[in-house]
């Protein structure tokens, strides 16, 4: 009987630090910022996954190494709400935001709608200046 509460204990413990380690902990490793020139000009809008294709000679890369920045860029990712609108997108920013398991992609349009891993966000004026602050 001592052994099996036992056995249950190690096992909750395990669970528990599994879980802990899974979602507990998402800190930002690194975020790298493709952009483009602020005056570029683009005849058709350029969608997120054509980004690099469309802008390959005249994008920037941009690494974000200030950890204060990090921090307040990672809040501002935190309060981005599911936007449902249909327009139209025309990305000039790429952010590839690295955490400890996963990488989200942050597109920008040129009228500072966000999207979020494709799926598109409720302006966030605090993150886009930011973000433009960094790189402009």
């Amino acid at each position: 009987m001592k052994t099996n509460r036992i056995n249950i204990f190690i096992i909750v413990i395990i669970l528990y630090t599994a879980l802990f380690n899974r979602c507990g902990s998402d800190k930002i490793a690194e975020i790298r910022i493709l952009y483009t020139p602020i005056e570029t000009y683009s005849a058709v809008p350029v969608h997120c996954d054509l980004f690099e294709f469309t802008f390959d000679k005249i994008m920037k890369d941009h690494l974000v190494r200030d950890k204060n920045l990090v921090k307040e860029i990672s809040s501002e990712m935190q309060t981005l709400t599911v936007l449902q609108d249909t327009s139209i997108i025309d990305v000039r920013i790429k952010c590839f935001v690295k955490h400890e398991n996963r990488l989200d992609t942050l597109c920008i349009t040129n009228n500072d709608l966000i999207l979020v891993n494709g799926s598109l966000k409720k302006r966030n004026e605090n993150l886009v200046t930011l973000i433009r602050d960094e790189i402009y």
